[in-house]
């Protein structure tokens, strides 16, 4: 149980293409489901197959929707186990799909994942090497994000489709790909709108000054 406490706060970030080249196709690599297996990429699934409900600090705007629901570390022993949930808002409208752990909007406090949303990443600036995997991951890394490890994936229910988060050093966790949609269109679904906290007064890898 030690070994397993020690791998909650690691993230899966398994999808196939960059977010800037995804985001200017009007390309959603969020919309995609999966069967569960270790050995294959992960990927996110629709708001479609969760069950959701709306919340103030998750809150709809305009065409984009705001879902709040839960999602468990599932940990592959040989057999699935569930880990303590992170409570997750989902945005959402015809085209793309954010998300983006419900403290970082609920809180007051600064947190890393929060300054990133708001003030944006030099996404740009940070070289990534498609014969190394998603790219968005190795943003998420970077800028001091900390990247999955085979075994543990997120997801909202036991055996269920899998999630990508991408969790910093102080607990506060977005997915990897939304980071790297807001650091391109600050507009993108209205996430940096739902923000409550300052940005984190500190030197954080590539973020925008």
């Amino acid at each position: 149980m030690k070994k397993i406490s020690s791998l909650l706060f690691l993230f899966i970030a398994f999808v196939s293409a960059s977010a800037e080249a995804q985001h200017s196709a009007g390309i959603n690599p969020f919309a995609s489901t999966t069967t569960l297996s270790a050995n294959e990429p992960l990927s996110l699934v629709s708001t479609s197959t969760i069950t959701t409900s709306a919340g103030q600090s998750c809150s709809s705007n305009g065409n984009n929707k705001g879902f709040i629901t839960k999602l468990y570390p599932q940990f592959d022993l040989g057999y699935f186990v569930l880990g303590n949930p992170r409570s997750v808002c989902i945005m959402s409208n015809s085209i793309n799909l954010g998300l983006v752990d419900l403290d970082v909007l609920d809180s007051n406090s600064p947190s890393i994942a929060a300054t990133y949303l708001l003030r944006g990443a030099d996404v740009k600036k940070i070289s990534t090497d498609p014969s190394k995997g998603n790219p968005a991951a190795q943003i998420c890394v970077a800028l001091g994000g900390i990247e999955s490890i085979r075994g543990l994936s997120w997801v909202t229910k036991l055996g269920g489709a899998q999630w990508d988060l991408c969790i910093f050093s102080d607990g506060s966790a977005a997915s990897a790909w939304t980071i790297s949609y807001v650091s391109l269109d600050p507009t993108f679904l209205g996430i940096r709108n739902q923000i409550k906290s300052k940005p984190v007064i500190a030197n954080l890898p590539y973020l925008r000054q």
